[in-house]
């Protein structure tokens, strides 16, 4: 399981928000990706991913850009180890 970051510019897209981009080694307006793979020794395989959404759009003011983007109703903030990949 591991993280990675895609710079993004304007309001538009979900969970964009200023976080840490390592490839670009500072803090910049960027998503967050969380991805699961596995690796063996006869190849590797890609088997889940999810957005990463900060705490910060989980509050009340992010409401309606949850609705707008069509975010859904029922999704609560996790941190990062605590994805659940059974679903």
């Amino acid at each position: 399981m591991d993280g990675s970051g895609f710079p993004k510019k304007g309001e538009h897209s979900v969970g964009v928000q200023r976080q840490y981009r390592g490839a670009l080694c500072k803090i910049a307006n960027c998503q967050l990706g969380v991805f699961l793979a596995y690796a063996s020794s006869r190849g590797c395989t890609l088997l889940d991913r999810r957005l990463y959404m900060a705490e910060s759009w989980f509050d009340k003011a992010q409401a309606a850009k949850h609705k707008k983007r069509g975010v859904p109703k029922d999704l609560v903030f996790k941190t990062e180890p605590s994805f659940d990949w059974r679903c």
